[in-house]
Order: C-alpha cells, then structure tokens, then sequence
C-alpha cells in the first residue's frame, strides 16, 4: 500500500486541548500516529495529554500498543493520558482487551 494511501486512511490533527485522531489505526497506518507523537514534549505541560479518538472507524493491536506506550510516556511525564470521545469500536476493543481501566 503506498503511503499517501494510508495517510488518507488515519488522519492525526493537533488541537487546542491535545489530538484528534479519525480513522482507522491498524499496522498499515499506525506508523503516522507514531510519527504524529514522535516530537510530542511531554515536559511542556502539567495537563493530561488528550487524545480525541471519537472518529476512529477502527483499532487493532498495533494501535492500542501505540496508545499504551504514549500512555506510559505521559505518566512517566507525570501529565497522564485521556482518550476522549471514544467511538464504539475503540470502546469495544478496550473493553474486550482489559484496557478499559488504563484509559
């Protein structure tokens, strides 16, 4: 699958109170929300990390590794993570996962 088709399939966008992430975080197009997080300095903030997951049509477990390893940088940080928004799909993946309570 060439690049620009994956970029068109998972779309990472900063925001005022963190990311937004829309689309479908799987082991073809998790390398760009690792990418989009790669520079993300943690130190600059006292303020949970938010991560807006309402759009995302689907998750497999490169993407709930990639979500767990930002989560264990923010609270290595001391700033904590939130996934806000989530939609069913991420719901129904953490909760089949266990992960539920992590976030």
């Amino acid at each position: 699958m060439a690049v620009n088709e994956s970029r068109a399939r998972l779309v990472v966008t900063p925001t005022a109170s963190g990311w937004s992430v829309s689309g479908e975080i799987d082991a073809s197009t998790v390398h760009i929300l690792v990418e989009a997080f790669r520079d993300l300095s943690l130190t600059e903030s006292d303020r949970p990390l938010i991560v807006d997951v309402g759009e995302v049509d689907f998750i497999d477990s490169s993407g709930l590794r990639a979500l767990i390893n930002l989560a264990n940088d923010a609270q290595k940080m001391g700033v904590g993570m939130v996934l806000q928004r989530p939609s069913p799909p991420v719901v129904r993946r953490l909760t089949v996962t266990g992960l539920d309570d992590l976030f």
